[in-house]
């Protein structure tokens, strides 16, 4: 991914912390033999967890022992810290800027181009772009009424970090059931709704729910037109009596 900047938002200003290489190795090697959750290693070093697993992601990339991003002393400096937003305790939440242009909230490794490692909101919907001008080859979704019917609505729990053999480090609501789709089920019928993982078999697959919206709406028109003719039919066969 090139090299990143990170940033971090926290209620308290904190003395900028330069890692030497060998003490990034040290701390990555913890990461992986201990057998303790990212998390307690980070914590037990005083540090973010994103940061570590962005460190391990870096170690399996063979890029670690790069030289991190150089800021005012022409230093390494792999954290920097924007200053106090707010009074809390709670610890500070990166927000890393990719060489490439990829920003990423809570997390230094975004695997898109914008990624929020948590839940997000507003008091506005998201507005993508739709202009008649920008499309070509635009044909109708046929079949829309069987793709529906080969889609599977789950209902789920998350699993907490130990238990994941991949995104160990993704903020997900464990204590709250979900109702959503499986990504791999749904590349089956329309792999256009969905968002591959670029790191390989350890990255995380994504549904873009919304793409799934045309299909709704033209099953819902197929359906819609089958029971016209169903109604269409009896009628006629109540007329002959």
């Amino acid at each position: 991914m090139g090299e990143v900047a990170r940033f971090a938002l926290t209620g308290r200003k904190r003395p900028r912390r330069r890692w030497t290489l060998a003490e990034k190795l040290a701390i990555v090697e913890a990461a992986k033999t201990s057998g303790d959750p990212v998390s307690v290693v980070a914590r037990r070093h005083g540090m973010n967890a994103n940061h570590l697993f962005n460190w391990l992601q870096r170690d399996r990339d063979g890029t670690l022992d790069r030289a991190a991003l150089s800021v005012e002393s022409g230093g390494p400096m792999d954290f920097i810290d924007l200053g106090v937003v707010g009074e809390t305790t709670a610890p500070a939440r990166p927000v890393a800027i990719s060489g490439a242009g990829s920003v990423g909230i809570a997390t230094t490794a975004p695997p898109l181009l914008f990624y929020v490692n948590g839940g997000g909101g507003g008091n506005q919907a998201w507005s993508s772009s739709s202009d008649a001008r920008l499309k070509a080859n635009v044909r109708e979704i046929t079949g829309a009424l069987g793709m529906i019917d080969r889609l599977r609505g789950v209902r789920f729990d998350w699993r907490p970090p130990a238990a994941r053999e991949i995104g160990k480090d993704l903020e997900l609501p464990v204590s709250q059931p979900q109702f959503r789709f499986i990504a791999q089920e749904v590349e089956k019928v329309a792999p256009e709704a969905v968002s591959a993982p670029r790191a390989g078999p350890d990255g995380v697959y994504g549904v873009k729910e919304e793409s799934l919206v045309p299909i709704l709406v033209e099953a819902v028109k197929e359906q819609q037109a089958e029971i016209k003719e169903l109604r269409a039919e009896l009628a006629a066969l109540r007329a002959q009596r």
